[in-house]
């Protein structure tokens, strides 16, 4: 009897922390998925003033690689929208030569965007991101996020 006990609780403990939010949340946009400015839109739920998160962009270009050798880095237009709805903004760079996974025709990028930080407003952010001069970047697949969460609770 005391046995079953013992199994009873431990599967009751794995039930209740198997029902915790994911930690990790991905988004991916294809080009014709674009919103009507042209942008790849995410919606990021950081609503936890608990936790810290990291954002980071991923990608795949697919092209022969005489056109690979002649992108330049990927200029990306960031626009955060705050749950009040103040917009902060910012241009960044994708350093096209550094993908993660190659393969002939492909390459596959994931790349850090912000790394261990707070939100000044927990709640539901958007994110919008133009890739300058896309119609250079022949063979881009779209855009994803990938967006962590860290508990930083005692």
């Amino acid at each position: 009897m005391r046995f079953f006990a013992v199994i009873l609780q431990a599967v009751c403990l794995c039930s209740v922390l198997s029902c915790s939010e994911p930690r990790m949340t991905e988004m991916f946009v294809r080009p014709q998925q674009k919103d009507a400015d042209g942008a790849y839109a995410f919606c990021l739920e950081m609503d936890d003033s608990l936790s810290v998160y990291s954002l980071d962009f991923y990608t795949r270009i697919d092209c022969p690689p005489e056109d690979f050798a002649a992108l330049g880095d990927m200029q990306l237009d960031i626009r955060l929208y705050s749950p009040a709805g103040k917009e902060y903004s910012e241009c960044v760079y994708l350093p096209v030569g550094t993908f993660s996974a190659s393969r002939y025709f492909s390459k596959d990028y994931i790349v850090p965007y912000r790394s261990g930080f707070r939100p000044s407003e927990p709640g539901r952010w958007t994110m919008k991101v133009t890739v300058i001069r896309e119609e250079a970047v022949k063979g881009l697949r779209g855009l994803g996020v990938r967006l962590s969460r860290k508990d930083m609770q005692n």
